[in-house]
Order: structure tokens, then sequence, then C-alpha cells
């Protein structure tokens, strides 16, 4: 899989799917009891089925420089997004999508209470 910045075409705005998830975790057990949770192998195996069926991971910013006129996008582009910057996303997603060449955006959410000590 490669990214948007290496791919050359027109591209389909309207076209652009968003999957989202939460949480790649390598305890299939986990995966199992929570429905946020997806396994790691089920997870490379998803992004191995978007490269067989032609998708390019793209991100947001890539789309605004599409807009701009900047970049094109890919003939199928599509948009991996994470909710939540859980330590499993550095620790098994993100060398997961090295690995396949994709990217992703994660949505990290703060706390406007957390007191510092």
């Amino acid at each position: 899989m490669t990214s948007a910045k290496s791919i050359s075409g027109s591209g389909e705005p309207w076209k652009i799917r968003v999957l989202r998830y939460h949480r790649i975790v390598e305890d299939k057990r986990e995966s199992e009891k929570h429905w946020s949770s997806l396994y790691v192998w089920d997870f490379r195996r998803q992004l191995d089925f978007l490269e067989q069926w032609g998708y390019t991971t793209i991100t947001f910013n890539d789309y605004r420089l599409f807009l701009k006129g900047e970049l094109n996008l890919p003939r199928k582009p599509v948009v991996l997004t994470f909710d939540g910057a859980y330590l499993d996303n550095f620790r098994v997603m993100f060398p997961t999508l090295q690995k396949a060449g994709a990217i992703a955006v994660i949505f990290a959410h703060a706390d406007r209470n957390i007191k510092e000590d």
C-alpha cells in the first residue's frame, strides 16, 4: 500500500472511504471482550484486503491539498482514522501501518480537568 503523495491521478473526492478504528491489540481475547478493540492479525488482513482491492490511504490534509489543486488523489482513496491515542496504537498499530506502507489519522482526546502536580 502506498500513501497519496506517491500516486498521481485526478481523484474522485465523493468516493473517499473513511474507516474508523479505536484500538489495535495483540491479545485476541481482549479484542473479543471489547467492541472497540481489533486483534492485530485481523487489522493486518484488512490492510491486505485494502491493498488487493486497489485502495490507497490518504490523510485529511491530502484531501485539503486536493481541494486547493496541489495534490492529485489516488483512484481509490481511503482514510483510516483512530479515535483515541491509546498506547496500543503506538506499540501495535503504528508498526503494522509502517509494514503495510499505509498512513492513518489519530484523534487524540485531551482531558481539560487534568491537574499538574
